[in-house]
């Protein structure tokens, strides 16, 4: 790294070069640190722990118009200022954007092998002075005779119209949108690792995330950059690890947050690192996993109005109510009545909040979300489950929420008078409802739900809303949304159906790699039968010993 924002990392120190690297430690002793940058990426492991959190989706850059690439002696770099080239969100942690540089050839290996390039993307956390918390996001490029000049690149004056070492920064062409350039690559998978800066003074601040996809340019490219001043070569030599993990997907905190009982009081999970669930629980790294989000422009099949044979609410009148926090949300137990789902009945266990929508309806998501789980006449365990959801937004206050109170001191709450769910449930279906097959949306996250998620948002005050939020420790308990992996979402009827009154169970769909954002094809009503003449019944599920069946 040659530079923060517009400073060199060592303001006023001695000069160095890359010339000789290993001598480094003689004016700046932190490069001799046991914790230095970079280091050789071995991509068959062993990992400390893998996951699937995507990186892109935590990261919010923005578009900028008016910026310029400098020489800095070391190499190209574009600097942000005052944020402007936007941040990452990384463990409820915003990070911004202080400069991008590049370094040729790269500087961490893959399998002990150099790539043409890297690009550096440096952040630092909200509030942090000096080298402190600063978290990078590494780019490789490869490079070969038949690739084409990257068109980026090409803008920031590769192979032509870069400044030379001490030339004046030279102004981009357009706007500089980093989502727009990196968000494939970075939606590749990453590895993550703590280290150092790569060039002096070598502080040992940094976290790392290497992206595991690679970007292509041009040999031409290559060439003019390692041909300016100074700048031959930029790339420090692999360091050692010294011990230090290397986690795929998934961040560090995993073993750390689980070992020291973190993730929730008293609890083995919490909310702090959902993506570090499957490490104790498989099923959370299954391909039928909830929430969702539901894309209105990509349901498999649709119809104006359910078929009432499908979907009946018969949830009946309740006393003598209990309101308690869970210690992962509030949540009611309800037994009276249920829903008649497909012919069979499913009956009701309990409702509970989660103080942000764990689902999303076209990338929204909501102050809160009310689910209401019922389970199959007759079915054990986790087995045959059916979950109603509900969104709230911001609005006139929730008379259904204002009766059931809150829990004082984590103390149950007594319910005055009777309760009706269908009194809440029945005004919500008006706009018809979404149905998919999924998974419990905690830990052990069985895939053995049947989800329903009302179209129509009910409202709920802000008081109301953040009195919710104030009662338990974590900022919020919802999860976030999982890929798609193929699966289908009706509106009205259930994916799989020829007729909203009969259903043979989910369907997995034949697209395995397919994700959330991926787009799936609308299925007219007419041609219903030709396109799902293939269906089958889940069979596959998910039997823990000893749980009860406190599903959130």
């Amino acid at each position: 790294m040659a530079s923060a924002s517009n400073r060199r990392l060592s303001s006023g120190s001695a000069p160095w070069d890359h010339i000789f690297p290993q001598c480094w430690e003689q004016s700046y002793p932190a490069c001799g640190g046991r914790a230095q940058s970079p280091v050789n990426i071995a991509t068959s492991g062993p990992f400390q722990a893998t996951g699937n959190l995507d990186l892109f989706a935590a990261s919010t850059y923005t578009s900028v118009s008016g910026k310029s690439v400098r020489n800095t002696g070391h190499g190209l770099q574009v600097d942000a200022v005052a944020g402007d080239l936007g941040s990452i969100l990384v463990e409820e942690k915003k990070y911004n954007v202080l400069q991008f540089h590049m370094h040729c050839p790269s500087e961490h290996t893959v399998d002990g092998k150099l790539l043409a390039c890297e690009m550096h993307v440096v952040h630092q956390k909200v509030g942090a002075t000096g080298l402190n918390d600063l978290l990078v996001v590494g780019i490789l490029y490869e490079s070969d005779t038949s690739y084409a000049n990257n068109a980026f690149l090409a803008r920031l004056g590769l192979p032509s119209g870069a400044p030379g070492n001490g030339a004046a920064a030279v102004s981009i062409a357009g706007s500089v949108n980093l989502a727009s350039e990196y968000q494939t690559v970075m939606k590749s998978g990453f590895y993550r690792y703590d280290g150092s800066l790569t060039t002096p003074p070598c502080t040992e601040s940094v976290s790392w995330f290497v992206v595991a996809g690679k970007l292509q340019m041009s040999q031409a490219q290559v060439a003019a950059f390692r041909a300016m001043k100074g700048s031959e070569a930029n790339n420090r030599p692999v360091q050692l690890l010294n011990g230090r993990a290397i986690f795929k997907n998934t961040l560090p905190g995993c073993y750390v947050e689980s070992s020291k009982r973190r993730l929730s009081s008293g609890a083995a999970w919490g909310y702090v690192l959902p993506q570090c669930w499957a490490l104790n629980y498989p099923a959370c790294a299954g391909q039928k996993q909830s929430p969702i989000d539901i894309d209105t422009n990509a349901i498999s099949i649709s119809i104006g109005t359910m078929d009432p044979s499908l979907l009946k609410l018969s949830h009946a009148s309740a006393t003598g109510l209990q309101y308690k926090n869970t210690g992962h949300g509030l949540q009611v137990d309800y037994t009276a009545g249920g829903v008649t789902y497909n012919g069979a009945l499913y009956k009701t266990l309990q409702f509970h909040f989660h103080w942000r929508s764990e689902h999303t309806i076209d990338g929204k998501n909501y102050p809160a979300e009310m689910h209401v789980v019922h389970q199959k006449d007759g079915s054990t365990g986790l087995n045959d489950l059916l979950v109603i959801g509900v969104m709230y937004e911001i609005g006139a206050e929730s008379a259904f929420i204002s009766k059931l109170g809150l829990p004082s001191d984590g103390k149950p709450f007594n319910v005055s008078g009777a309760l009706t769910l269908d009194d809440e449930l029945l005004p919500a279906t008006a706009n018809g409802v979404y149905m998919y097959s999924g998974s419990l949306t905690t830990p052990p996250c069985s895939e053995t739900v049947t989800w329903v998620v009302l179209a129509k948002a009910h409202t709920a005050s802000q008081a109301q809303i953040d009195a919710a939020k104030g009662i338990y420790p974590e900022p919020n308990n919802n999860r976030p949304t999982q890929p798609l992996y193929g699966r289908k979402i009706g509106k009205n009827m259930f994916p799989g159906t020829s007729t909203g009154g009969s259903t043979s169970g989910s369907t997995s769909g034949s697209t395995s790699g397919s994700t959330s954002g991926s787009a799936t094809p609308i299925v007219k009503n007419e041609d219903v039968s030709s396109a799902f003449s293939s269906r089958g019944i889940l069979a596959r599920v998910t039997a823990l010993a000893g749980l009860s069946l406190a599903v959130r």
